[in-house]
């Protein structure tokens, strides 16, 4: 147990020592090569910790500045639908209800999982390490002979949840539309493989009662109206029974999470907000917007992909959900989406309306 501490410590100043180097060529192969030893001398301690291991008995958790490992063994049958987190829950995985049918193995025998959080992205040295802004999770499974345990091409989807402790915000400033005086918000949609999520901010209280009911509308290139728009939203969502909240993620049920997939173009959209139950304005609130993207680590390409993954529907600033196909190092690419409104092309964009109006 003292090993791996000391390994685990070991690890955690090696890597961080790199993460902190500010000159890019000692962003290269001697930090990848850094990087790829700590990680294999690790693995190979965690082995031998493994191997005294009980099924079902409480995981082995280490923890440093820099990382968070967990060490567990599990009969086969015990995966499905097992939750593992670690005891602050910062992170969690879900696996689906029939895991040990999915990855091909019977209900005997056993099967160990390790976990691990890094606190920063211990590829940073990687070309396309800047897409990386949040901490970094991963799992695996080997059997007792400590064979690794591939897990590809899942037909359900595993479950992953992880906070985002350096989230920060700022809000859509609106703007006016000079002639059918709607109320117009803007983004940027510029990452064609990752998801968008609208939110609105507002006191409208957690009684249902309370809740006004609001129309989320948007469009591609202009203002959206009542016959032009490229999608609708009906908010408050109403929220999933399956799902209470992890770790102080409580979905906001004014939020709307829009796929690639929900769209057919990519660019500047515009969106407006509105009141539907009755006349009265909305009340003092705020929208927000920002892209997201589950992206892993691909070991054979040393990069960041995003296929095999999505954003999950309980994704917000604060909390990610991801939902993936299979089982490796996980991160979240998450950027707040400036205000795409230009004065001068909003101005053009107003003259053309003069001529044919379209109010709500």
């Amino acid at each position: 147990m003292e090993l791996m501490k000391k390994q685990m410590n070991d690890t955690s100043t090696m890597i961080d020592k790199y993460v902190n180097e500010t000159e890019l060529q000692d962003r290269t192969r001697k930090a990848r090569n850094v990087t790829m030893s700590a990680l294999s001398a690790l693995k190979d301690v965690q082995s031998a910790v493994l191997h005294n291991k009980v099924p079902g008995e409480t995981a082995t958790e280490f923890d440093t500045d820099f990382l968070t490992v967990l060490l567990a063994r599990q009969e086969n049958w015990q995966l499905d639908g097992l939750e593992l987190k670690s005891k602050e829950e910062d992170f969690m995985f879900q696996l689906p209800d029939n895991m040990h049918e999915l990855i091909g193995i019977g209900s005997d025998g056993v099967i160990d999982t390790q976990i691990y959080h890094f606190k920063n992205n211990p590829y940073f040295w990687a070309s396309d390490s800047d897409q990386v802004t949040s901490q970094v999770i991963g799992l695996q499974f080997t059997q007792a002979d400590q064979s690794e345990v591939p897990i590809n091409n899942l037909p359900d989807t595993i479950d992953l949840y992880l906070v985002n402790p350096n989230a920060s915000s700022s809000p859509i400033l609106p703007t006016i539309h000079p002639v059918t005086n709607q109320t117009l918000y803007a983004f940027n949609w510029t990452n064609s493989n990752a998801s968008v999520l609208i939110q609105v901010d507002s006191d409208y209280g957690d009684s249902n009662d309370l809740q006004p009911e609001i129309e989320v509308c948007i469009q591609f290139e202009s203002p959206p109206n009542a016959t032009h728009n490229v999608r609708c939203k009906m908010l408050p969502q109403v929220k999933s029974s399956n799902f209470s909240g992890w770790n102080g993620s409580d979905v906001s049920p004014y939020s709307w999470l829009l796929n690639p997939d929900d769209v057919s173009d990519f660019g500047v959209y515009y969106f407006t907000v509105k009141r539907l139950q009755n006349l009265e304005d909305l009340p003092q609130h705020v929208v927000y917007a920002f892209e997201a993207q589950c992206i892993y680590w691909d070991d054979e390409q040393e990069d960041w992909k995003g296929d095999g993954c999505r954003v999950g529907a309980y994704t917000s600033l604060t909390h990610t959900h991801c939902q993936c196909n299979h089982l490796t190092f996980f991160a979240l690419s998450l950027f707040v989406l400036p205000n795409a409104a230009n004065l001068v092309k909003d101005a053009i964009l107003f003259l053309s309306f003069l001529d044919n109006p379209s109010p709500w």
